[in-house]
């Protein structure tokens, strides 16, 4: 999607993220377009919560949760967009196994929810909650 254009309603993240996460997913988003690239397939293969809250704020000013999230495999994969075709160059891996902790700071604005920050742990691999 070329940057600037308007996200398609089934895409459109912006009503659910907040500076300074939105502006990452778009750097994001405009550096796949500039690599000719498009990220393909879901985020987790199994579909099972992975989630655990680690506080609650309400009294915050904007009310605030922040939740840690040991995500399961990842099924998403960088395609060329030219060709269709898997990418040989995928996201970056840490120095350790996947999966990553990731500390999600979600804050409530404007009558909604959504997430402010989304920072990931590379320095070790999580275990999922239970």
């Amino acid at each position: 999607m070329e940057p600037g254009t308007a996200y398609p309603p089934a895409a459109d993240f912006t009503q659910y993220a907040f500076p300074p996460f939105s502006s990452a997913v778009r750097g994001f988003l405009n550096d796949l377009y500039d690599d000719g690239l498009s990220l393909r397939g879901a985020p987790g293969s199994s579909g099972t919560p992975r989630l655990a809250v680690k506080s609650v704020d309400l009294a915050a000013s904007p009310p605030k949760v922040v939740l840690l999230n040991c995500p399961t495999k990842d099924g998403r994969h960088l395609f060329d967009v030219d060709t269709g075709k898997v990418s040989a160059k995928q996201q970056p891996v840490g120095s350790v196994p996947t999966p990553y902790l990731i500390t999600v700071t979600m804050v409530q604005k404007d009558g909604h929810w959504g997430v402010q920050t989304n920072s990931p742990d590379s320095s070790k691999t999580c275990t999922p909650p239970t």
